[in-house]
């Protein structure tokens, strides 16, 4: 899917990851890849929290 958020002058984070491994850089394309894993975490971190103070609104019991 972010392959086809890709043009000129713009690149999504998993575009830049790839191009990064093609290029054989394992540096930087490991570097992007704790990044890329840390803003998932911090995305979700406050969803779990609410899923468990409130319950209800998510589908719990």
């Amino acid at each position: 899917m972010s392959s086809l958020l890709y043009g000129p002058g713009s690149a999504t984070l998993a575009v830049v990851v790839l191009d990064q491994q093609q290029l054989g850089d394992p540096t930087v394309t490991s570097a992007l890849g704790v990044l890329l894993t840390l803003l998932v975490l911090v995305a979700a971190l406050p969803l779990l929290v609410m899923r468990r103070t409130v319950p209800t609104l998510f589908g719990g019991r």
